[in-house]
């Protein structure tokens, strides 16, 4: 199998820009000090790109919106009263979607943890909270929306998979179908089953694999497209493009080299030969960005080398809606932030139509999953 190295391939020139200094919000009265060390220990960093070219950049109880003019990061707006969002998503109409989770306790016993589901416009208004009661699980594997229609999420560790109607608001849950498929995929393999993992395509479907990837319907729990996939811990890909990333070391809970696999015939076609924490795609999934490397999958060739400035690493990166750009936001060890733009070549760009457009997922080692 070909190995995509790394070494060798000349660096590509991108300017690097200062990230305005913001005050860190504080979090349940905790003291500023305190909150900041814990912030900054916690890498669950998102940053989204808006159709205008303004991204908003998320970690655990920070959230802002900048606006890149005149060669300049303008901080356009903090936001505050959402500090406990765990994860950050939008829609394809430009509307922010958000999980806030509250833990609770009562009468001595174990703390428990409850969802709402936030939604806003990013310039802070018009904004819906709704209650998640039925959903208690510590940690959600993965949700995705569907703007209109409904908002569905699950678990790693249960099989349930949550389906929230936005026109009736009523939750409801679907586990039979997830539950036979394990029992049938251990009957006829006569062996355990393989750990369930995310998978993200950015379509109305919730995907999962076992032994194949499956994707089901939230509203019927029952399964109307699959892939294949013979290596285990796929986590992301392009359905339209055909082709979806696995860890090649086995494990979806470090950062690993990384395998190309074709979902046509579930095997891998290329290796990345080093570790990844963060991985990106354009709207149709014609350009790659694994870290600083980005790749043209249909020729499977290093189109762009770039290199961050020395002390700083990857926090989060995203591609443009207009498929011209990929922003990447950098960090170093004292909490100072920059942002590293590259300008993609006319020839390669890949603009967002419909509901296809840019994604993302970012390696969380503190809770050894991929988000």
């Amino acid at each position: 199998m070909p190995e995509i190295a790394i070494t060798g391939n000349p660096t590509t020139p991108a300017p690097v820009f200062d990230v305005p200094v913001s005050k860190i919000p504080e979090f349940s009265g905790n003291d500023p000090e305190q909150f900041k060390i814990y912030s900054q220990s916690f890498e669950d960093w998102q940053m989204l790109l808006l159709p205008d070219d303004q991204l908003i950049v998320s970690t655990f109880a920070k959230m802002q919106l900048f606006d890149f003019k005149e060669n300049k990061i303008k901080l356009l707006h903090n936001f505050q009263g959402q500090s406990a969002i765990t994860s950050l998503k939008l829609d394809d109409t430009g509307r922010l979607w958000g999980l806030d989770k509250v833990t609770s306790s009562a009468n001595g016993e174990q703390p428990s943890v409850i969802y709402k589901l936030l939604s806003w416009t990013p310039d802070g208004k018009k904004s819906r909270e709704i209650a998640l009661p039925g959903v208690r699980q510590a940690f959600l594997e993965n949700w995705l929306i569907n703007p209109g229609e409904n908002v569905a999420l699950w678990s790693s560790n249960d099989s349930p998979v949550f389906n929230l109607s936005l026109k009736k608001g009523k939750l409801t849950s679907k586990a039979g179908m997830v539950e036979s498929r394990e029992a049938a995929i251990r009957l006829v393999n006569s062996s355990k089953s393989r750990s369930l993992t995310s998978i993200k395509f950015n379509d109305s479907l919730v995907w999962r694999q076992d032994w194949g990837g499956y994707g089901l319907s939230a509203e019927t729990g029952q399964v109307v497209q699959s892939v294949k996939t013979n290596i285990d811990g796929m986590f992301f890909g392009s359905l339209e493009s055909r082709w979806g990333l696995a860890p090649s070391e086995g494990s979806a809970y470090q950062a690993n080299p990384i395998f190309i696999i074709n979902l046509d015939s579930g095997l891998p076609y290329l290796k990345f030969d080093k570790p990844v924490s963060h991985v990106a795609r354009t709207a149709h999934g014609r350009l790659l960005a694994l870290d600083t490397t980005i790749l043209e999958m249909k020729s499977g060739t290093i189109i762009a080398q770039l290199v961050p400035d020395t002390g700083y690493t990857v926090a989060a990166s995203a591609f443009s809606w207009k498929g011209d750009k990929l922003w990447v936001y950098l960090k170093n060890n004292d909490g100072v932030e920059k942002v590293m733009i590259w300008d993609v070549p006319e020839s390669l760009r890949d603009a967002a139509l419909g509901k296809s457009y840019p994604d993302q997922a970012n390696l969380d080692t503190s809770a050894g999953q991929w988000r």
